[in-house]
């Protein structure tokens, strides 16, 4: 009989990420001293949102692929507060960071085979019936040898023979297709092939298709399909972004077969079969970072965040700890949006800082908090008994939850 898995069997080593009902963290195995990437998922909170369906779900779907460009699932276990998914640790860094420090000039044959390895990826999810939903570049990791992975299946689903779902507003909106937004009653395989379409536009043209001042804009923008191709980029890259992006589901290239897509001329040469088994350019090498060897960034927000409250940090038996961070939007009026660093801790603490000056602009007294939500789909807020702020962001669910989890404690 085969002994139940436990926490206890691993190693804790870092924090890798937090998402809206769970945690990642770098373990090591005390067994076989192999490196893993568990995802430890609030049980409390799955059941105060209901969503202890949607995380059985992810577990299943994973443990259904098998597949060099996807995440794979050694393990899963639980006990009475949480579940543990077990999943292989890529050691580089996510796609979204090479776009950030690169931009435009992300190298253009490696654009042609990152977008083919991702072209393969969303063929092994169609071929198993599967709808990602979430693909962005945050979700798409780097592995040692610098070929992609997708990861996070928490708004997957598989879909019903008719290949269509009952639709439900999931993504982040950066990437999410006209059809969610719309709140068309069914959705298909195609809004993964729209979410393909906003990152070759990224990864070629060095930013995002729909942009604008406000996040209403932003909706209006890829509902009408309103983005600039107004760049000197080669014609088949423009031919590319063009098939994708467009309005109609049924329209877009590889709607009815992913082979229309591989097909398209941009991919020329590119043998699909073979990309995890070949070596990736060596252009890869001038730009990628280990994660391993990652500088902490931002060190005086760290230090900011030390220093205050010394004296209770030094008699806590617990290290404080980024629960959660990221650059936002805050209101600052009808008119205008702040850029600011969002940091929740675990004392708890929740910070703002100015990412021009990295000044500490406000620090929030978690005492004073009414009350945390979701606005709309792209904000949420925090009510203080003096203050209310708003913030505009991707992700807010994530944020609402990691906040709402730091307070709880």
């Amino acid at each position: 009989m085969a002994v139940k898995s436990t926490i206890d069997d691993y190693e804790f080593i870092k924090r890798l990420g937090t998402g809206a009902f769970a945690d990642v963290y770098l373990m090591r195995e005390k067994t076989d001293k192999k490196l893993y990437a568990v995802k430890k998922v609030s049980k409390s909170l799955l059941k105060r949102e209901g969503k202890i369906e949607q995380a059985i779900r992810e577990r299943e779907l994973l443990s259904s692929l098998n597949h060099k460009g996807i995440v794979k699932l050694y393990k899963a276990f639980h006990d009475p507060s949480y579940l543990y998914l077990v999943m292989e640790y890529c050691s580089k860094e996510a796609l979204s960071k090479l776009l950030e420090r690169h931009g435009r000039t992300f190298p253009y044959r490696l654009v042609k085979y990152y977008a083919a390895e991702l072209v393969e990826i969303l063929n092994v999810l169609r071929q198993s019936n599967i709808i990602h939903r979430d693909i962005k570049p945050e979700n798409i990791l780097i592995t040692q040898d610098n070929h992609l992975k997708l990861v996070d299946f928490n708004c997957a689903k598989k879909l019903s023979s008719r290949k269509t779902m009952r639709n439900t507003f999931v993504g982040t909106l950066s990437y999410v297709a006209p059809e969610v937004i719309k709140s068309s009653k069914i959705i298909g395989p195609e809004v993964d092939l729209w979410s393909l379409g906003v990152i070759f536009y990224q990864m070629i043209i060095g930013k995002l298709p729909f942009t604008a001042v406000s996040q209403e804009e932003i909706y209006e923008n890829i509902l009408q399909g309103n983005f600039n191709m107004d760049y000197d980029i080669p014609p088949e890259a423009k031919s590319l972004i063009n098939s994708l992006l467009i309005i109609e589901p049924e329209q877009r290239l590889g709607s009815n077969s992913l082979s229309e897509l591989k097909a398209h001329e941009f991919f020329e040469g590119i043998e699909f079969e073979t990309l995890w088994d070949r070596q990736v350019p060596d252009v890869i090498q001038e730009i990628i970072k280990d994660e391993e060897s990652h500088v902490v960034e931002n060190d005086s927000l760290n230090r900011c965040l030390h220093t205050a409250n010394d004296e209770e940090n030094k008699s806590s038996n617990e290290e404080m700890r980024i629960i959660i961070e990221g650059n936002i939007q805050m209101k600052k009026n009808i008119f205008m949006n702040q850029n600011r660093k969002l940091i929740v801790t675990n004392e708890p603490r929740i910070k703002l800082f100015s990412l021009k000056t990295k000044e500490e602009r406000a620090d929030i007294d978690v005492k004073s908090i009414k009350e945390v939500k979701s606005v709309k789909a792209n904000g949420f807020i925090i009510e203080t008994n003096k203050k209310t702020y708003e913030f505009f962001v991707d992700n807010p669910d994530t944020w609402v939850n990691a906040i709402r989890k730091a307070i709880d404690k």
